[in-house]
């Protein structure tokens, strides 16, 4: 999960250069997007890449 979330961080910092290049009205609802999957990879790299750490 460790190589999964590094390799998709680093998509997430290309694409996120590209941000200003989308209209006015797409760059609001696409940079929340993408600080909520970055959040995602906090949390999961918060639980030591262990998905099952808040299952019951």
């Amino acid at each position: 999960m460790k190589k999964q979330i590094k390799r998709a961080r680093m998509f997430f910092d290309e694409a996120e250069k590209g941000i200003s290049e989308l209209s006015v009205a797409s760059r609001w609802p696409v940079s929340i997007q993408d600080r909520h999957y970055q959040s995602i990879f906090d949390i999961n790299t918060e639980c030591n890449y262990n998905q099952s750490s808040t299952q019951n």
